[in-house]
């Protein structure tokens, strides 16, 4: 199937149906987004479309603290922390404080050392389940946002068409913030 974005023809792809409750990668490499199709709605929420060119690319966690503000540790071995200050974060796939996944921090503090690096984040996690095991933290800012979509009056069925040529460089990263009903979406890309 070739779909018209602007003024380029392309041959685009249809993902299945995504039930998005966290940050996944859908594309690993560049290409153009095209029309997305909310299958199922929830009553309210949010999905966000990233160029995956991740300000910091994801760091493997060995704790977070159930407190506020939470801070996470990460394995990284380096010289330097990853992370600095101000930049967005975005926990994934993390055991036990499931709460934290798809949650879109900031950090306000860093610290530790090689191996046992710290980032404190402006999350309030005091409410949340002890995390148990695994997960990843990475970073994307503003500046690759391709496209968020605020699905509290859509319907099922609904084409979100969008109007220019939305490319991403580096793959193309679905995040969903639901806070009711299981969300479900089609996308269309190359």
């Amino acid at each position: 199937m070739s779909q018209n974005l602007g003024t380029i023809a392309l041959p685009l792809t249809q993902t299945p149906a995504l039930g998005i409750t966290a940050a996944q990668v859908i594309k690993a490499a560049a290409g153009f987004l095209g029309p997305v199709f909310p299958s199922v709605v929830g009553s309210a929420g949010s999905l966000t479309l990233n160029d995956a060119n991740v300000l910091v690319t994801a760091q493997t966690i060995t704790g977070i603290t159930a407190a506020n503000p939470a801070v996470i540790t990460i394995s990284t071995v380096s010289t330097t922390n990853p992370f600095a200050l101000g930049n967005p974060v975005l926990v994934t796939s993390a055991g036990g404080m499931t709460q934290i996944n798809g949650v879109l921090g900031t950090v306000t503090a860093i610290g530790g050392s090689s191996g046992a690096w710290t980032v404190t984040t402006n999350i309030n996690a005091s409410a949340f389940s002890a995390w148990t095991t695994g997960g990843t933290c990475a970073s994307f800012g503003a500046g690759n946002q391709i496209l968020t979509l605020a699905y509290t009056a859509m319907t099922a069925g609904t084409i979100i068409n969008p109007t220019q040529d939305l490319k991403f460089n580096n793959g193309l990263l679905v995040s969903g913030v639901p806070s009711a009903g299981s969300p479900v979406f089609s996308l269309w890309y190359n």
